[in-house]
């Protein structure tokens, strides 16, 4: 099965062309400055998190957890991984920060950023709902360690957005947050796989979006750009 990273499949939610152009064409991104600093936030954050105090849990206590309806467990930035088959494909991922409260599980999906949330909005919702589905419906990693499968099953699963500045890491906004329901992950898995296949029209694929296009890596070598 092909592996697919969730953080590519997330741009189905941005222009479905990227689609074509990073899994079937294979095409090579233009180098972007804010995705490099945004990856360098990302480090300094996860380490930053890494300093906090912790306690040392076996397998068996995390597991108990999880079952525990009271329980509040907050795991270290970037440490858990989900992964899940589809359509015969599987999706991975690395989930910035995840909170457990109670009956409750957050994906808290960190986004550094000097652009407009709203831009983005559709493929940050793309991208928690598949990292919820993820918990719901696949295997989870934590720090190398696998918990097992649907381990997050019984708990309520959601996840918001924090945005902050790119450059001075202050908070600009946090999203309101969303409730996974599998009924509205469902859609987005088969729109993916109908374009894997290769049934599609490039024209209907393409978002025609002057404001999109002009933060696209492959803006330059895109026939559909609207700029």
């Amino acid at each position: 099965m092909e592996s697919i990273p969730i953080s590519k499949f997330a741009d189905l939610g941005f222009c479905e062309l990227k689609i074509v152009y990073h899994f079937l064409e294979a095409r090579k991104p233009s180098f972007s400055t804010h995705v490099y600093l945004g990856g360098k936030q990302h480090a300094v954050s996860a380490y930053e998190d890494s300093l906090k105090p912790r306690t040392s849990v076996s397998l068996d206590e995390l597991l108990e957890a999880l079952k525990d309806s009271e329980s509040i467990i907050e795991f270290p930035s970037e440490s858990v991984h989900v992964k899940f088959e589809s359509r015969g494909f599987i999706f991975r991922g690395r989930i910035d920060k995840l909170i457990k409260s109670g009956r409750t599980a957050t994906v808290i999906d960190e986004k550094f950023t000097n652009r407009g949330s709203s831009i983005f909005a559709d493929k940050y919702t793309t991208q928690l709902y598949a990292y919820c589905n993820g918990l719901a419906n696949g295997k989870t990693i934590v720090s190398g360690i696998e918990l097992g499968e649907r381990v997050f099953a019984g708990l309520l699963l959601t996840g918001k957005v924090i945005e902050r500045d790119i450059e001075s890491r202050a908070l600009l906004r946090e999203s309101c947050h969303l409730e996974f329901h599998e009924s509205k992950f469902t859609p987005l898995v088969e729109r993916f796989t109908k374009i894997m296949k290769g049934d599609f029209d490039r024209k209907e694929l393409a978002c025609r979006k002057p404001e999109k296009c002009a933060l696209c890596e492959y803006r330059n070598q895109c026939e559909y750009r609207a700029i």
